[in-house]
């Protein structure tokens, strides 16, 4: 027995390496493609790897105090945690009765670990960031939770490793035609707890110089860039897990969290960015409509027996 537990903790630190290095990949590809919609070459996939790399070997430029230095380590932790309680493969060492509701609200901890870190750092322009980052999660919370109980409503579970055998058996049984609603309303979410557009508007680079992470360097940065790159994976396995079927192997793994990515990539090319009060008002507006909708759909209509 005991030889199965450790195994299974070395097979799951090996994911979490992974989903690390994949993070990174997905940033290629979100690079990629944005320089082929845009008529340019782009760089490789493999650079935001080489980035990280010539980070760490950086001296950090500056410190504005143990704050300032705990905001990358608490984004890339909250990132990490997140990651080990996703059922992946059949690797689920964090799983227990309350891991889905656990798991949406780690993946706000990367944005405000860097936020935190940035209001110490006395930069305005990290001000300016922080608190345009603090606004839109503040208008995401209400739709956002939600659609998170309209899905456990669906499923009379909040436990992802029942969530995925209840999908199961029929394509039909996926979340996403389940509950369509919720599948949007988190999709949207997930969009504005990315940073992309059209929610990128903490870090605007060509308005407020990166916002939050404006005075972060060398292996603070890198630190950051990995959390960031390990929350896009982390999101897009999760919505594979809840609304896709789940991953049981490394092929649906593979198609379904890069279809995601995707997705949210050709997105972030389409539209410009919002105005944060365009955020905060939209975010009230459609997406807490269509979560309504579904929290009254698997209320009303009965979900998985």
């Amino acid at each position: 027995m005991a030889l199965d537990v450790i195994v299974e903790i070395l097979a799951t630190v090996g994911m979490v390496f992974l989903l690390l290095i994949l993070g990174l990949i997905f940033m290629g590809i979100a690079r990629k493609v944005s320089a082929r919609i845009h008529r340019r070459i782009g760089p490789p996939l493999y650079q935001p790897i080489l980035d990280v790399i010539k980070l760490w070997s950086k001296i950090d430029p500056s410190s504005h105090g143990l704050t300032f230095d705990l905001g990358s380590l608490i984004a890339l932790g909250g990132a990490i945690t997140a990651a080990l309680l996703l059922p992946i493969m059949g690797l689920k060492l964090l799983s227990f009765s309350g891991d889905f509701i656990v798991l949406m609200y780690l993946m706000e901890l990367p944005a405000l670990g860097i936020m935190l870190g940035a209001a110490a750092s006395g930069n305005p322009f990290s001000a300016v960031g922080v608190y345009r980052g603090l606004i839109l999660i503040t208008g995401a919370q209400l739709p956002y939770a939600l659609a998170v109980m309209a899905v456990a409503a669906e499923y009379k579970t909040l436990s992802l490793t029942e969530i995925v055998a209840l999908q199961q058996g029929s394509i039909l049984n996926w979340g996403l035609f389940r509950n369509p609603f919720a599948a949007l309303v988190i999709a949207i979410i997930g969009l504005a707890l990315l940073d992309v557009q059209p929610f990128d508007i903490p870090s605007a680079p060509a308005e407020i110089s990166m916002g939050p992470m404006v005075e972060y360097g060398g292996k603070h940065l890198a630190l950051m860039l990995t959390a960031h790159g390990l929350e896009f994976v982390v999101f897009a396995t999760m919505y594979s897990i809840v609304f896709l079927g789940g991953v049981s192997d490394p092929i649906s793994f593979i198609v379904k969290t890069v279809f995601v990515a995707l997705l949210a990539i050709f997105i972030m090319n389409v539209y410009p960015r919002w105005r944060i009060e365009q955020a905060f008002s939209y975010l009230w507006k459609y997406p807490t409509a269509l979560a309504l909708l579904g929290l009254v759909k698997a209320v009303m209509l009965g979900g998985a027996m």
